[in-house]
């Protein structure tokens, strides 16, 4: 749908002191792995997943204060619990390039990572990806993608849920210049505006939407409005049942950099929509829907 005639350009930026907000993200990757060094025939993903847990915790997972590794492809009731989300598992993602031998596609999911000054969470992800890089040759094709989950120790209030839906309704065409082209129009990291059947899909431009996002009263309306269902690219859906808010756009990660890059992003993006509400009125907007605009808001 077009958007709505009514922009300006872009007056100054709203100045904000940003209060000390603590976040706890989880990283998903989805990617290929072949071993550097074969000492064995591994015929199976079954089989190369379990010895990669092992090599794992071998070289790293024994270390006092470095998390554990799981495998989600044993039997259902062989897997290893981990209520609190304490270790790294890696799984079975459908989504990815189907091969019956190496590189093996699967997907890391990183334990919940306190996003704080005094946490080792950095230390935990460079651990992983320097085992990654020791022992396995890390390749992408374009069903590949990068995943954060963000959450607070305690619950989004409705008001910090309105302002981060404003933000990505806002910013969406200015994510959508940043990430490669297989993550546009992607069924699996859908448009939170164009693709909605709440906004897009009846010809609401971005500025009504964000109007009604505004008028949402509790949480549930506000989740099934911005995100009714998991395949968005802010997936608030997994509020219902992990407490976070994913981010699904993210390109895919060879290497810690790329992870670091988009969790990052996330957490920025989420304190500064908190932080800093997005004002539109009929002649003023605080920031460009822009990458520049967007940069600044970061």
């Amino acid at each position: 749908p077009p958007d709505s005639p009514r922009l300006q350009p872009a007056g100054p930026a709203v100045k904000v002191t940003s209060p000390r907000i603590e976040f706890n993200v989880g990283v998903e990757t989805e990617l290929f792995l072949e071993r550097r060094v074969a000492t064995k025939e591994l015929p199976t993903i079954l089989e190369f997943s379990l010895d990669l847990r092992d090599r794992y915790m071998e070289e790293v997972g024994s270390q006092a204060g470095y998390p554990a590794l799981r495998s989600q492809f044993v039997p259902k009731e062989e897997v290893e619990e981990d209520p609190g989300f304490e270790k790294w598992s890696v799984i079975n993602e459908i989504s990815l390039t189907k091969r019956d031998r190496e590189p093996w596609g699967l997907e890391v999911v990183s334990p919940k990572l306190a996003v704080a000054a005094s946490s080792p969470w950095r230390s935990h992800v460079k651990g992983w990806w320097q085992f990654l890089d020791q022992n396995y040759i890390v390749s992408n094709d374009t069903t590949c993608g990068t995943h954060v989950h963000i959450s607070l120790d305690g619950e989004f209030s409705v008001a910090m849920l309105q302002e981060i839906a404003v933000a990505a309704i806002f910013f969406e065409p200015a994510i959508e210049a940043l990430v490669p082209q297989e993550r546009r129009g992607n069924r699996h990291t859908a448009s939170n505006w164009i693709d909605n059947p709440s906004f897009g899909q009846l010809g609401r431009s971005r500025y009504d939407t964000i109007a009604r996002l505004r008028k949402c009263r509790t949480k549930d309306e506000l989740i099934w409005m911005i995100s009714p269902g998991k395949p968005y690219g802010w997936n608030f859906w997994s509020l219902n049942k992990l407490r976070t808010i994913e981010f699904r756009r993210g390109s895919p990660s060879k290497s810690q950099h790329d992870v670091f890059m988009w969790i990052d992003f996330v957490v920025a993006f989420i304190r500064a929509a908190i932080t800093k509400p997005i004002e539109i009125h009929d002649n003023y907007l605080s920031y460009a829907p822009t990458v520049g605009g967007l940069f600044e808001f970061l």
